[in-house]
């Protein structure tokens, strides 16, 4: 593990960043991996549906909430294709001596 961070910061990756984790943290990363998602329709309209019902209660009507998030969905792609990476950390409390 790297006990300083890299020197020059704008040739990073994520996975080098996250190899080194300061001392302070109390934390030593085990492994890391990079995953990908692929995006649903489905959820595509769930993450739609959360500004739209995030409306405070009386701002707009459930009709008009509802109204809304069927053209918000309407307006997706469902052949496009939404690929996400996610980073997979996983770590250890620091022995201490």
């Amino acid at each position: 593990m790297r006990t300083v961070p890299p020197r020059d910061s704008s040739s990073r990756s994520i996975a080098v960043v996250i190899a080194w984790v300061p001392p302070s943290a109390g934390l030593q990363v085990i492994a890391t991996e990079v995953t990908c998602q692929h995006t649903t329709v489905a959820e595509r309209a769930a993450w739609l549906s959360i500004p739209v019902l995030a409306h405070s209660e009386g701002a707009l009507s459930y009709e008009q909430k509802m109204a809304i998030l069927t053209e918000a969905t309407a307006q997706t792609k469902p052949d496009d294709i939404t690929i996400t990476s996610w980073l997979v950390i996983v770590a250890e409390p620091l022995e201490t001596a």
